[in-house]
């Protein structure tokens, strides 16, 4: 869709947004909703039976009402056996009292709206 080499998210965001204000018919303006800035850290996982990532989230959802801050584990397969993956995550969650995750961080961005 742009097919042009972005300096930076502010630069990618004004392209699009001008690229969008040209080509797109009746469209009028566009604001940004909310931004989500996170530090991530991914460790690997390989067992006999499955290689997975679990991926290290801290990130604040910035809203025009408030910011959110959220810490996310993140399990997520790779190859393998997948049954035996669903056993480690819920052996994971029991050891560690965390929960799977029950919402987004895009859908509690449009939450917070």
């Amino acid at each position: 869709f742009i097919n042009t080499l972005l300096r930076n998210i502010r630069h990618a965001l004004k392209e699009f947004k001008n690229l969008a204000l040209k080509n797109i018919k009746g469209l009028k303006d566009l604001h940004l909703l909310f931004t989500i800035k996170n530090k991530r850290q991914a460790l690997d996982i390989k067992t006999q039976a499955f290689s997975a990532q679990a991926v290290f989230d801290d990130c604040n959802i910035c809203t025009p009402k408030k910011t959110i801050k959220l810490y996310e584990i993140e399990l997520e397969f790779a190859d393998g056996n997948f049954a035996e993956f669903k056993k480690f995550c819920k052996q994971v969650s029991a050891e560690t009292k965390i929960s799977p995750c029950a919402i987004s961080k895009v859908a509690t961005a449009v939450a917070n709206l």
